[in-house]
């Protein structure tokens, strides 16, 4: 008879808490990256059929750089998209799984794309029969190889000669191992749930009941426990995951359909015979009638299903049902193992959405959409299975260039890092209300972005939030912001004008660095600092007010903004930084106001029509080459009689007025500049 327990369970979609675990594996050589390089891209389940090549290659003696298990943590885009960009030669390892890689496809071939046609992109072809999808032919620039011997005959890159690989072992990611294959069709159907992992166990059911069963199949898995789900095997394949000498435990869903189709009562008889322990649920199902589905187990097999049933049916919940079994299946290991020997749960997906669970498993992250090109508009709703979903993740859409219009369900908090990348289509997204943090290059490469409306719960506009989103022309910083940082709005070459409330307090570097389109801005007086280089290169900038309460301008924050004629200098700023206005071809005359002490080198330099300024009393230094190429600068008052001035800071000016037998007129009469005294 077979040891074990039963459970009752209710059809509902349950899921857990989730984190990634790694685990070793021999690598065939050490992946490099020494240039001249070989791009190897191919999907982590055909590393059998890739290896062997990706070693023949390497001791050939070219150089490959291959995903050998980019540890957690790690910027996994911008690691692949730079070794992409740096290789001498790409080749897709071609086999119908990788083609059916969005990863594969949207992203890795498509930053190839950016290669063609000056370097070589090749398909080897790894599977028969396989179809190159249209969008991958348009990239790949070679015929179709389908051997090492042809691929390295397209290869006019250096090779290193012949060599010997040496075996590697690295701590790679579980989903090398893990597969859970999602069915597009619906969030509650389909996916067959297999664990590479042993010990296992085995949860069998009728495959009528997929919709009912399913959703438990999944939580297991995503919980971190090793289980196989049989329904869709042969009757050979079927017996071998229930007999093998992993499984640790027979799961049987008892349901009408499983008990009358005869499944039931062979995989029982089956797991019986190898010694499996048995842990068994009864899924309660209600027909269309309201009343619960009624079936009865055969006869010679009730008696021992009876006798394991110990459980009070109206007192189990679900969080019942998932602890116990749970533990059953803790008891016999059948989980993967992380360092501390504990269960580690995993991410799950639903539809075209992988998420990942926080808060101690009462929120969701989504952490990647793999939608299809032919998806345009998208929804991303508050919650699933009744978990909200509080952040859109790092990375969730980077590259998801297709995507036209966005709408982000209210009860979201959070925009991660590089969320929304270089989605080069994106028109515009509804940011909802609840949102109240934003991630560094959330929106950076967005070209196609027009107008954005974030929320007032904000409290900083991140490091490159909107870096190069050149449609992008009117911007109105939220009420409650209090820092906009560096690059956040730079080369928005579109930008028109931008609202800033009196909230904000600092300006970071080159925050509006090549905003070309600008053409005048009011800082607010709540501002306290700018960075280096805020407006450089913003070439219709004509009128600046800078706040009151400033001490500095900030080094090159208006160099080369040759449209500038007037700019506001508030009394109580002591210092003009280096290059702050250097090449402001525009500007004619400027109002240094007195509390000014002094005025960094290359300051003025290359305002070509500056013609006349009056530097106060107050300035103790001008620093070298101040005025430099100030080919207009008909006149220059110096007020002070002793200030220090630098090598060829006045070289320039056509005169200069200043008291007589000071240290600016000796600087004078020793530099050949004429002066007179005031």
């Amino acid at each position: 008879m077979l040891s074990g327990v039963i459970f009752f369970m209710e059809e509902k979609h349950m899921f857990g808490k989730s984190k990634k675990i790694t685990r070793r594996i021999k690598l065939p050589f050490e992946s490099t990256d020494g240039k001249p390089y070989i791009f190897a891209s191919y999907g982590h389940d055909d590393k059998e059929k890739v290896f062997p090549a990706l070693k023949e290659l390497y001791e050939t003696g070219f150089n490959v750089w291959y995903d050998e298990g980019i540890t957690i943590g790690e910027r996994y885009d911008e690691i692949i998209e730079n070794h992409i960009l740096g290789c001498s030669a790409f080749v897709l390892f071609a086999s119908k799984l990788s083609l059916s890689r969005p990863y594969i496809l949207d992203v890795e071939l498509e930053i190839a794309r950016r290669l063609s046609p000056d370097i070589p992109v090749i398909a080897y072809i790894i599977e028969r029969d396989v179809q190159i999808p249209e969008r991958a032919q348009e990239i790949i620039n070679k015929k179709l190889v389908y051997s090492v011997n042809e691929l390295t005959g397209m290869l006019e890159i250096k090779n290193s000669g012949k060599r010997k690989a040496i075996p590697v072992e690295r701590e790679v990611p579980q989903y090398w191992f893990d597969s859970y294959d999602r069915d597009p069709a619906g969030e509650n159907e389909g996916g067959v749930v297999w664990s590479a992992e042993e010990p296992y166990a085995c949860l069998a059911f009728h495959p009528n009941d997929l919709s009912a069963c399913n959703p438990y199949v999944k939580e297991l898995f995503f919980a971190g426990y090793n289980v196989r789900s049989c329904e869709y095997l042969g009757e050979t394949e079927r017996k071998k995951c229930l007999t093998g000498k992993g499984c640790r435990a027979y799961v049987p869903f008892i349901t009408k359909n499983y008990v009358e189709s005869g499944l039931l009562k062979s995989d029982f008889l089956a797991a019986k015979k190898a010694g499996k322990p048995l842990v068994a649920l009864y899924v309660r199902k209600t027909g269309n009638d309201g009343n619960e589905e009624k079936f009865t187990l055969p006869e010679d097999i009730a008696e021992e299903f009876s006798l394991l049933q110990g459980l009070d049916l109206g007192e189990l919940t679900d969080n019942d049902f998932l602890s116990k079994l749970e533990s059953e299946l803790e008891r016999r290991k059948c989980f993967a193992m992380s360092e501390n020997g504990k269960v580690v749960r995993r991410s799950f997906e639903i539809k075209d959405f992988l998420y990942d669970f926080t808060d101690g498993g009462k929120r969701l992250v989504l952490t990647k959409y793999r939608g299809g090109k032919s998806v345009s508009s998208l929804d991303v709703k508050r919650a699933y299975y009744g978990f909200p979903v509080s952040d859109i993740g790092e990375n969730a859409f980077r590259y998801c260039g297709d995507l036209l219009h966005i709408r982000l369900g209210e009860g979201i908090e959070g925009i991660g890092n590089g969320a929304f990348y270089s989605c080069g289509s994106l028109e515009d997204i509804a940011v909802p209300g609840s949102v109240t943090s934003l991630g560094e290059y959330a929106f950076s490469k967005c070209s196609s972005l027009k107008s954005l409306r974030l929320p007032d719960g904000l409290k900083n506009i991140p490091h490159g939030a909107f870096e190069d989103c050149d449609s992008l022309t009117a911007f109105t910083i939220p009420d409650g912001v209090t820092d906009i940082e560096k690059s956040a709005f730079s080369q928005c070459c579109g930008l028109l004008s931008v609202s800033i409330p009196d909230t904000v307090r600092s300006v970071g570097d080159f925050a509006f660095f090549d905003c070309d389109s600008l053409k005048t801005l009011e800082l607010p007086d709540s501002v306290q600092s700018l960075g280096d280089g805020v407006f450089i290169g913003c070439q219709s900038l004509e009128y600046v007010r800078l706040p009151e309460g400033m001490v500095s301008t900030g080094s090159e924050n208006f160099r080369e903004c040759g449209s500038l004629r007037k700019i506001v200098i508030p009394e109580g700023l002591t210092v003009i930084d280096d290059y702050a206005f250097y090449g402001c071809d525009g500007l004619e005359e400027i109002n240094i106001p007195e509390s000014v002490e002094s005025i960094g080198e290359h300051a003025f330099a290359d305002c070509d029509n500056l013609k006349r300024i009056t530097i106060p009393a107050g300035v103790t230094e001008i620093g070298d080459y101040a005025f430099e190429n100030c080919l207009e600068l008909e006149c220059v008052t110096i007020l002070s009689a002793d200030a220090e001035i630098g090598e060829g800071a006045l070289d320039y000016c056509d005169l200069v007025r200043c008291s007589e037998g000071g240290q600016v007129w000796e600087y004078c009469e020793e530099n050949a500049v004429d002066c007179e005294p005031l």
